[in-house]
């Protein structure tokens, strides 16, 4: 009985093994780092170990905030569609690496309040977390499927993935953030980017509006009381978007975001910066990459004017403004 239990151990180790190796050359594949680039998670590989400025948010804060003040450290948490409740993840995981004064900035977007989305939306997007955060940061996450994707990612991909990753040719190279960040917003696209925004954009919003997802707004609350409790400094900021964008939500519906806006932060006693409808980029397309995303010239712009305004309210940490 002690043999067979022995040989079972044995190879129960040997596969394993087998697994893991396997796991270490799909790491170093072609296919992965490509997965990496297009995710944009990466960069999470190179975080400072200490941040003096954070910002967490959807693309929108993932674009516009990238020109931080000399002399900072500086760590943008935004992904692509994340909900607030990863932005409260991200910041519950890596809050160690922020000190207190330390500056964190809340993105708020048009859809952030109101964020819906559906089961194969949220499943989409979850695989990224398990490569980035811990098991209890996960938002109705599965630690076996953690644990796979941390020790063991070949389990999770059907075998036509694992052949064309470890032995195919490597992946052809998508459009770079850099190439996409030269982008300037065509004039003749502004019609059809008005329908991707209705199409993408408005159906998160729709189905609570015009009350908040009281899941993503909790997550609001839960963020700010983190900051209050660490001693960072909170600012809630929207970032510009052109006039094209904000036409393409029902009348009413900007009064009311702002006055929610507003409303969170007087309850927490934070400043709420927003650009949305600001004239320097309202009608200045050569600033955007599409209809709702800064390209590089207008983040290196509007980050010189946030971080001065942020400057002028004294909420600078030290290293930014030494």
């Amino acid at each position: 009985m002690k043999t067979l239990f022995w040989k079972c151990a044995l190879l129960c180790l040997t596969a394993a093994a087998v697994l893991f190796a396997g796991s270490l050359a799909y790491w170093r594949t072609e296919t992965f780092q490509e997965l990496e680039r297009v995710e944009d998670t990466v960069r999470f590989r190179d975080m400072p170990e200490e941040i003096d400025i954070a910002v967490v948010g959807t693309s929108h804060g993932e674009d516009a905030f990238q020109y931080p003040p000399e002399g900072c450290s500086f760590f943008n948490f935004s992904l692509a569609a994340q909900t607030p409740q990863y932005d409260a993840a991200m910041l519950r995981q890596f809050g160690d690496r922020i000190p207190e004064g330390g500056l964190v900035v809340l993105t708020l977007s048009y859809m952030s309040p109101y964020w819906t989305c559906t089961e194969e939306a949220f499943e989409s997007r979850q695989p990224r977390y398990y490569r980035i955060l811990s098991p209890e940061n996960m938002v109705d996450g599965s630690l076996s499927r953690w644990v796979l994707t941390r020790a063991f990612p070949l389990l999770t991909l059907d075998p036509p993935e694992i052949v064309e990753a470890l032995f195919g040719p490597p992946p052809e190279h998508s459009v770079t953030r850099e190439e996409v960040g030269l982008r300037q917003l065509p004039q003749d696209t502004i019609p059809s980017e008005q329908e991707r925004i209705l199409r993408d954009h408005w159906t998160l919003i729709e189905p609570s509006y015009p009350e908040v997802n009281p899941v993503m707004w909790e997550a609001y609350h839960e963020m700010l009381d983190l900051c209050a409790r660490r001693g960072w400094q909170a600012v809630l900021a929207t970032p510009p978007y052109p006039a094209e964008y904000s036409a393409c939500f029902p009348e009413g519906f900007y009064e009311e975001f702002r006055a929610k806006a507003e409303e969170l932060a007087e309850e927490y006693g934070v400043p709420y910066l927003d650009y949305s409808h600001h004239p320097d980029y309202a009608a200045s397309h050569q600033l955007f990459k599409n209809l709702d995303h800064l390209n590089f010239q207008g983040a290196e712009r509007f980050d010189r004017q946030f971080f001065a305004d942020v400057e002028a309210l004294g909420l600078l940490p030290p290293a930014a403004e030494s």
